[in-house]
């Protein structure tokens, strides 16, 4: 039963933390350094793209705007905290996933403390002390250590995008946390205010947090005042400032649906609900079990069948108990019904029907199943906990540890998620998507063509395979691909830049800007498109053009190589050398090996007379590609410039020797050659210039020279 305190019934003195609580909380956190000491260079993964390496947002001036209004489809829209923590991330290390993880496990590491202190000021109240509260520490860590080393919790934690589960996990528990050390605390103003301010950054990290005033409700009526009633005429303004919370949930959920989440979303609520019964039972399974675990369900569930309607019907009876259990004032009706008030948002009528099913969504709810397995175990068989508590943490550290090795790569986690999985035409798609990042086109395309067979009106798979069939060199059958993709939508938009692809490379040009204005019109920050559509401006000889939609790529995305490389390249061309020179520079620290572009800025720097520079830079392109033809002509130029005939005679010859019908080489050299007071071979060399391109000025001209009367032929 609840011992019902008044406002004054609490002692005034709190249970301090004992050496042995902070020790356990020492090795806790230590445990959890371990179980996820291979995460840190998990790179980014599915979400990941959209919501860090795609996101402008985090790469603009810091504003309300940017930090309330990030692009759409970034997954972070409402979520200005989690959307804030990625902008810290990105301003101290860019991409660089080391950083992002680290926030991640810190939070983790957090929520897990705070959940210990939770546990343990709960036992330690008047209600549950009596039979739990002198073994309240080591119970609420074993209660935390369960809970943080779940191997489900990678996705959640090793899974970079889903920050804003943890995070919200973390306010929640900080919420209850503030409530309890309020009521037991001598001056519970300041615990409560603490409590009311997680709540409402939980708000702004993730939608569940909308359940958090009714968990603390529930939590005051079975272990404090006992009633409703009682809770507020103690508590009245408290839980005015937790109601208040659901103002900025409100105007944060403005446009939810962006994120494909609601009503109207091709999905029946009813058919939802029913699917969730499915989902809470999988879920459940999964926290005694958590094998196979799942990185993306996908949405290929198949039809309602007899596991949904058994799913519900569980579901059911665990409210059922829920409200049994509060009703007759239990200790374990609290726990149950957090579990499904915490999965309530995401698994009962309201369609997200992109992730029907999630693992990260027994974030909280597994919290409620950890303190009710350990304190139930606890109270039934006192003595067991001292082997089987460290024996089953180590255990399901030891899984966490191996769950995260699946996370290694793009291609592990996605080949993993088919082999489990290999209904899901998602799964196939997306490790298509990784294959090719990979540099593997032909293992790409047949994922892809997987994915299609699953989903024959799949359009995002039928564009990838076009993609990756233009990359073999297929055109043809990638432009058919991507036009598959358009017929079935029209709007898709990698199906016009993979289209653009296979139109430049059979020589379309026209063809192939259309297609990349298209894919850029259709989603006006996409880096890709830009890129490609500056890189063929540039083959077209539209260098303002070229110039113009390199800058805009970088604006959305300032890492893209392709798109610094071709804007180097359109202001080299328009003769703004200056420019072009710092910008191969700022290339070539981020790609030193890029021998083009290093040879472009020899050459940039020789046109803007900076000849000693220039054959510095040629000489290194030559120690990179010895066979570099056009850097051994220019050398022999730049070599010329600085009267250094005998080393441009070599450089000269050699480029000659690789490609004798390249006219360049011949005019280099014969001008060498004549430098040399060698006339008679450079004659030759300008008669082969000739052969080579019959309009050549500079050839007629040097020949003219050479062979005018007064003895030219001998200077």
């Amino acid at each position: 039963t609840v011992v019902k305190i008044g406002k004054t019934g609490w002692p005034a003195r709190e249970s301090p933390l004992r050496r042995a609580d902070l020790a356990g909380a020492g090795l806790l956190l230590l445990a959890l350094l371990l179980a996820y000491a291979n995460s840190w260079s998990v790179p980014f993964l599915f979400d990941d793209l959209v919501t860090i390496v795609d996101n402008p947002t985090l790469r603009e001036p810091w504003t309300l705007r940017t930090l309330f209004e990030p692009a759409p489809h970034t997954g972070v829209g409402g979520r200005p905290l989690a959307h804030l923590s990625l902008m810290f991330n990105y301003a101290a290390g860019g991409e660089s996933v080391r950083g992002y993880h680290a926030v991640n496990l810190a939070v983790h590491v957090c929520a897990a403390l705070a959940l210990f202190g939770l546990v343990r000021r709960t036992l330690q109240l008047p209600s549950l002390a009596p039979r739990f509260g002198a073994a309240a520490g080591p119970t609420a860590l074993m209660v935390a250590g369960l809970w943080a080393l779940h191997p489900v919790h990678t996705q959640s934690v090793t899974y970079i995008s889903q920050r804003t589960e943890a995070l919200m996990g973390l306010c929640y528990f900080v919420t209850l946390y503030g409530f309890v050390r309020g009521c037991r605390s001598p001056a519970p103003a300041s615990w409560l205010a603490l409590s009311v301010a997680a709540c409402l950054a939980g708000v702004a990290s993730k939608e569940v947090m909308v359940t958090a005033p009714v968990a603390v409700v529930l939590f005051d009526c079975a272990f404090v005042s006992g009633s409703i009633r009682e809770a507020w005429q103690m508590r009245g303004r408290y839980y005015l400032g937790l109601g208040a919370t659901w103002l900025l949930l409100a105007w944060l959920l403005r446009g939810l649906g962006g994120r494909g989440v609601g009503f109207g979303l091709g999905t029946e609520w009813w058919g939802y609900a029913l699917l969730a019964g499915r989902a809470i039972g999988g879920y459940l399974l999964q926290s005694v079990w958590p094998h196979p675990l799942l990185f993306d369900h996908g949405v290929d569930l198949g039809p309602v069948g007899a596991a949904e309607f058994l799913g519900s019907g569980f579901a059911l009876m665990l409210a059922g108990l829920a409200v049994l259990g509060l009703w007759r004032r239990q200790p374990w009706g609290f726990p149950v019904a957090w579990v499904l008030l915490t999965l309530a948002p995401t698994t009962s009528i309201v369609p997200i029907p992109l992730q029907p099913i999630s693992e990260n969504r027994m974030y909280l709810p597994l919290a409620g199943l950890a303190a009710l397995l350990v304190v139930s175990a606890r109270a039934l068989v006192p003595r067991a906990g001292s082997i089987a508590w460290p024996v089953a943490g180590v255990a399901l550290g030891a899984l966490t540890f191996a769950r995260n090795a699946d996370y290694r790569s793009e291609v592990a986690i996605w080949t993993d998620t088919v082999a489990k999985r290999p209904g899901s035409s998602r799964a196939h798609h997306n490790l298509g998507n990784a294959l090719r990042e990979a540099g593997r086109p032909a293992d790409a395309a047949r994922s892809f063509a997987e994915a299609l067979r699953l989903k024959p009106d799949y359009a995002e798979a039928a564009a990838a395979l076009g993609g990756v069939m233009g990359q073999l060199g297929r055109f043809d059958e990638a432009l058919r691909h991507c036009e598959d993709a358009l017929r079935i939508d029209p709007n898709t938009v990698a199906a016009h830049n993979n289209r653009g692809g296979a139109l430049w490379r059979k020589g379309d040009l026209a063809g192939a800007i259309a297609a990349y204005e298209t894919a850029v019109r259709l989603r006006p920050g996409y880096a890709v498109a830009q890129a490609n559509l500056a890189y063929v401006f540039l083959l077209s000889g539209r260098l303002v053009d070229a110039v113009a939609a390199s800058e805009a790529a970088l604006r959305a995305k300032p890492g893209l190589h392709d798109a610094k490389f071709s804007r180097a390249c359109g202001l080299a061309g328009l003769g703004r050398l200056a420019e072009a020179a710092a910008a191969f520079e700022e290339y070539l620290r981020l790609r030193p090996g890029h021998v083009e572009a290093r040879f472009n800025l020899a050459t940039v720097m020789l046109q803007a007379g900076r000849g000693t520079e220039a054959i510095e830079v040629f000489q290194e392109v030559l120690r990179q590609d010895p066979r570099h033809t056009k850097a051994h002509s220019n050398l022999a130029s730049a070599l010329l410039g600085a009267g250094r005939v005998a080393e441009a005679l070599g450089h000269g010859e050699t480029a000659v020797q690789q490609q004798p019908d390249f006219l360049d080489a011949r005019l280099n050299f014969g001008v060498a050659l004549r430098r040399a007071g060698r006339a008679a071979e450079a004659v030759a060399q300008f008669e082969a210039a000739l052969r080579i391109d019959p309009n050549s000025t500079l050839a007629r001209t040097h020949l003219a020279e050479l062979r005018a009367p007064g003895g030219v032929l001998n200077r």
